[in-house]
This record gives structure tokens, C-alpha cells and sequence, in this order.
């Protein structure tokens, strides 16, 4: 919990968010792959340009729900942005410091006035978009998402809305990029490049 008083200090614009993995069907790490290979897309951003891209486009269903969940702890919305991007853990998860399941979660969160009562928020983006099952065959190694302050608040804030941790979060946003933009965006490009066209092949040629 954050004292009410005290003002802090953010020292970047920016924030690296140490995630370890993710979990996807093999179709959608296969289309990940597809987007670094066919696409130039570099590995090790791209998680970020995702998350990026969505927070882009739902940022005011997330920034209304952070002004429910700062009524709802007695705070200002800035305190609450501010809490909300200091609670991401600075190191990447150990056996030292709990492991996967990162301890601190939620620990710098003014906490809600009624603990037993969340705030009524609208269906979410993501609430039709069926959670992936975490298993080892789902999951691969990422390394770093990196957020300007802004997305980071608003994804901090997603967790509360989606009552998930990180990573599953994450998870079900990679899902969601590529129900929504695998078809429009992504193969067409693939498929004019190997028809070395310059028009975007929104139909498989061969078909």
C-alpha cells in the first residue's frame, strides 16, 4: 500500500516488465513466428507492439475502469496510475522471491475500501476470447515487455478487470491480436510477397 502522501517518483518513460513466458496454441506461435520470419518483424519486440496496439485501441474501456477502481480505494486517478505502474515486479521471477507467482503482487495497491466488493465494469475486450490452456506444450520462453507508462498503467489495470495475473493477460491479448488482424493484416502481406505482388492477397491463389 502506497501512502496517500507521499508523491511518487517515476524515473523513466518507460517500463520493462519481466514476464518469463507465455502460453499459445501452436497455430498462434506458429503465425508469431510467421510475422518475425515473412514480415521483419523483430522477435523481441514485437510482444510489446501487440500489447501496445491493443491498449491503443481499448484505452478508454481500461482508463474507465481505473477511474472506478480509484473511487472504489479512495485515491485520485493519478495516485492509482502511479500505483498501478510501481506494482509490476523489477526483476525477473526467482525462487528467491517467490518464483513464477511473483509475491508482491498487488502488494502497492491502495486496497479497495470494501474488499469484499469490486467495481461493475462493462464486458471487456477480451471477455468472449477463450482463455488458453496453460500447459507446457502451450508455453514458451519471452523475455521483456516493454511499455511506455501509459499502456503499463492501463495493462496493470487489466489485470484487476480480467482477475488474472500477467502472464495469462498477455496470453489472452496474443490471442486476441490474432483473431482480429491474422486474416486482414498479416496474410495478405505473406501471400503478395510469395506472389511477389504489390496488391495484399486477401485469398489464398492456390484455393
Amino acid at each position: 500500500m502506497v501512502n496517500p502522501n507521499e508523491v511518487l517518483t517515476l524515473d523513466a518513460e518507460s517500463l520493462d516488465i519481466h514476464l518469463q513466458y507465455l502460453y499459445a496454441e501452436p497455430d498462434d506461435w506458429a503465425k508469431y513466428d510467421a510475422a518475425v520470419t515473412s514480415l521483419g518483424w523483430m522477435r523481441t519486440t514485437l510482444l510489446s507492439q501487440l500489447v501496445s496496439g491493443f491498449m491503443g485501441k481499448h484505452w478508454k474501456y481500461y482508463a474507465d475502469c481505473a477511474d472506478l477502481e480509484a473511487k472504489a480505494r479512495g485515491i485520485s486517478p493519478a495516485q492509482f496510475f502511479e500505483e498501478c505502474c510501481v506494482d509490476f515486479p523489477s526483476e525477473p521471477p526467482t525462487k528467491a522471491n517467490g518464483g513464477p507467482k511473483y509475491p508482491g503482487w498487488g502488494a502497492k495497491l491502495t486496497p479497495r475500501l470494501d474488499p469484499k466488493s469490486r467495481p461493475l465494469f462493462l464486458p471487456s475486450p477480451l471477455a468472449t476470447v477463450v482463455r488458453i490452456e496453460q500447459t507446457k506444450a502451450n508455453r514458451q520462453r519471452v523475455k521483456t515487455l516493454r511499455l511506455g507508462l501509459h499502456n503499463a498503467a492501463l495493462l496493470r489495470v487489466a489485470c484487476e478487470v480480467e482477475q488474472c495475473p500477467l502472464t495469462p493477460l498477455v496470453s489472452l491479448i496474443l490471442r486476441y491480436h490474432f483473431e482480429q488482424y491474422w486474416d486482414k493484416v498479416y496474410a495478405p502481406q505473406i501471400r503478395a510477397a510469395k506472389a511477389r505482388s504489390f496488391h495484399r492477397l486477401f485469398t489464398d491463389p492456390t484455393d
